[in-house]
C-alpha cells in the first residue's frame, strides 16, 4: 500500500510539472531599461518608411522594435542589435501615421519610446493597379502591368461564367518590372473579364474590367505532327531509345529526361541547326509554346536561345527533289539561299524574367521556363502546314550551334483544310 502511494505521488508530480509552461530564453538578470535610440532619421517609401539610427551603448541590448497601427490593428516589426536600420511596410494610404521605436535588452526591459510621424508614399499595389490594362486576345485576354519597384504582388484575374457571375480564373504571382500575362481557355463568345492587384498585407487596387470576345483557336493535334527530312536539317537523335524527335510532342515537359536532343549534325556547322515539321493540317496559326529541357537545365547548355520560324503550305520535299536536291552550289549557301521558298513567320528568344546573365538563374526564371515560352503569330500571316526552325543561338553560347535540345512543342490555331 505504501509503495502504491509513493508511485501515485511521483506520477502526480510528473503530471503537474508537465503542465507548467516552460520558460524560453534567457532568465532576466535585471530590471534596468536600456537607453533610447538617437539621431533617428526617417525616409518615407512606397507603403511604409525606413528608420536609420544610432544604438545606445548597452552590453545586453537585444533588438529594436517598432510599434504601429494599420487599419486599426496593432503591429510590430523588429530589427537586430547588429543593424542600424528598421523598415516597416504594408500601408495602403499616404496619410500620416505614428510609430513608436523601443530598444529591448536581454532581460526584456523596454526603453522609453521615441515617437515619430511617417507619411508613406503611394504603395506599389496602387501604382501597379493604375498601370493594368486588358485587351482582347487569343482564347481570352492579354493583361499588362508595370511594377517599377519590383514589388512582390498577386494579379487576380476574373472572368464571367455562363450566368454572367464573375469567377476567379487565375492568380499571377510576380515581381517583374514589366509584366505580361495571357489568360486563356475561353471560347469565342463575348464575356466580361476583370483584374486587380493584391499584396501580402491584404491591400487591393481598384478593379479594372471590360467586355471582350476572345479570338478562336484550337489545339493542333500532336498525333498528326511528323518530321520532314530536308537537306541540311539536323534530325540525328542523341540516343537510340531516348531523346527522340517525337518526344517533343508527348506532353511531357519540365523534366530533364524527356524531349529531343540532337547529335552534332553532319552538315556544315556554319549554317546552324535546322529542323522541319509537318503539322498534319493547314493551319491559321495563332501561337505556339516551347518548353526548354527542364530540371536544372533551363537557360543553359543546348536549350534554344535565338531562332527563327519559317512556314509554307505545300510539301517542301517536292521542291527540293525537283530543283535543289543535288545542287551543291545552292546548298553551300545554307538556308539563307532558300528563304524565297518559305514564308517568314517570326523571330523568337527564350527570355529570362530576371534579366540576369547566363550564370544567374532565379526561382522566378525557373518558374517562367517551366510554364513554357509562348510566341504569338501575326494574325495576318497566311495559313501554313510545314514549319522550319532555324536555330541561331543556344544558351551554350556562340552562334550557329551544332547541338540542340528542346523539351516540348505545342501549336494552336484554326485548322483550315
Amino acid at each position: 500500500m505504501k509503495r502504491l502511494f509513493v508511485y501515485t505521488l511521483i506520477l502526480s508530480m510528473s503530471i503537474f510539472q508537465s503542465c507548467k509552461e516552460d520558460f524560453i530564453g534567457q532568465i532576466p538578470t535585471d530590471n534596468v531599461a536600456p537607453g533610447m535610440l538617437s539621431d533617428v532619421q526617417v525616409t518615407n517609401i512606397p507603403g511604409g518608411a525606413v528608420f536609420k539610427y544610432k544604438l545606445p551603448v548597452d552590453e545586453d541590448l537585444l533588438y529594436v522594435e517598432a510599434q504601429y497601427e494599420r487599419k486599426g490593428i496593432k503591429y510590430n516589426t523588429k530589427a537586430s542589435c547588429f543593424e542600424n536600420t528598421l523598415v516597416i511596410e504594408g500601408y495602403a494610404d499616404t496619410e500620416e501615421h505614428e510609430v513608436s521605436l523601443f530598444c529591448i535588452d536581454r532581460s526584456n526591459n523596454y526603453s522609453e519610446p521615441i515617437i515619430l510621424k511617417i507619411k508613406p508614399e503611394v504603395t506599389p499595389v496602387i501604382t501597379i493597379g493604375e498601370s493594368l490594362t486588358l485587351a482582347q486576345d487569343i482564347g481570352g485576354v492579354h493583361v499588362v502591368w508595370e511594377n517599377t519597384n519590383r514589388a512582390s504582388v498577386n494579379i487576380l484575374l476574373y472572368a464571367a461564367d455562363s450566368l454572367g457571375i464573375m469567377q476567379l480564373a487565375d492568380v499571377v504571382y510576380t515581381s517583374v518590372e514589366k509584366g505580361s500575362y495571357y489568360l486563356r481557355g475561353f471560347d469565342d463568345t463575348k464575356r466580361r473579364f476583370a483584374a486587380l492587384v493584391k499584396d501580402r498585407w491584404e491591400n487591393y487596387s481598384d478593379t479594372i474590367s471590360g467586355v471582350f470576345t476572345p479570338r478562336f483557336e484550337q489545339l493542333i493535334p500532336k498525333d498528326g505532327i511528323r518530321k520532314i527530312q530536308l537537306t541540311e536539317d539536323n534530325n540525328e537523335n542523341m540516343g537510340s531509345g531516348t531523346w527522340q524527335f517525337y518526344q517533343m510532342f508527348n506532353d511531357i515537359y519540365g523534366v530533364d529526361t524527356d524531349g529531343w536532343h540532337t547529335r552534332t549534325p553532319s552538315t556544315d556547322p556554319e549554317h546552324g541547326a535546322y529542323f522541319t515539321i509537318d503539322l498534319g493540317h493547314k493551319v491559321q496559326l495563332t501561337r505556339y509554346k516551347l518548353w526548354q529541357r527542364g530540371g536544372t537545365w533551363p537557360y543553359m547548355h543546348h536549350n534554344p536561345k535565338v531562332w527563327s520560324l519559317y512556314g509554307r503550305d505545300e510539301d517542301p520535299t517536292l521542291i527540293y527533289k525537283t530543283h535543289y536536291e543535288n545542287d551543291i552550289e545552292y546548298w553551300s549557301q545554307g538556308f539563307k539561299a532558300d528563304t524565297q521558298n518559305w514564308q517568314y513567320l517570326m523571330k523568337c528568344r527564350t527570355e529570362k524574367p530576371s534579366g540576369f546573365d547566363n550564370l544567374v538563374i532565379t526561382p522566378e526564371d525557373l518558374e517562367y521556363a517551366n510554364a513554357g515560352h509562348e510566341y504569338i503569330f501575326d494574325e495576318n500571316l497566311p495559313p501554313v502546314r510545314y514549319i522550319r526552325f532555324v536555330i541561331d543561338e543556344t544558351w551554350a553560347g556562340g552562334v550557329h550551334p551544332t547541338l540542340l535540345h528542346i523539351g516540348e512543342l505545342t501549336f494552336y490555331g484554326k485548322i483550315v483544310d
